[in-house]
């Protein structure tokens, strides 16, 4: 597969990844991503990084699965939202305590 550098003119990320997956043979599975940037630079990088970190910036989920290549919204669950608490109102007190892992011996 190898790196490659590239610039992708006026296109979606959606269109760039059904150009690489057409590129390897593969048939996209592909969310239409929506916006069109007037450029985007693919830098000495493989097609799976360009397409993994672009997936990452837009919440996607890049994989294959037979002969086919998906770049498709998350869809893992999120968090739920926190709640929202008032001094006084909710609680009195607060006490807090910070643990952090530390780099173990060498």
């Amino acid at each position: 597969m190898g790196t490659r550098s590239k610039a992708f003119l006026k296109k979606k990320d959606s269109d760039i990844a059904s150009e690489i997956a057409k590129e390897h043979g593969l048939t996209p599975v592909v969310d239409d991503t929506g916006t069109v940037y007037p450029y985007i630079f693919q830098n000495n990088q493989s097609n799976y990084e360009f397409l993994l970190e672009r997936a990452a910036m837009l919440d996607y989920e890049l994989y294959a699965d037979d002969k086919k290549l998906y770049f498709v919204k998350s869809r893992s669950v999120k968090a739920p939202g926190l709640p929202e608490l008032s001094f006084k109102k909710d609680f009195e007190r607060l006490s807090l305590e910070l643990r952090a892992l530390t780099r173990g011996a060498k």
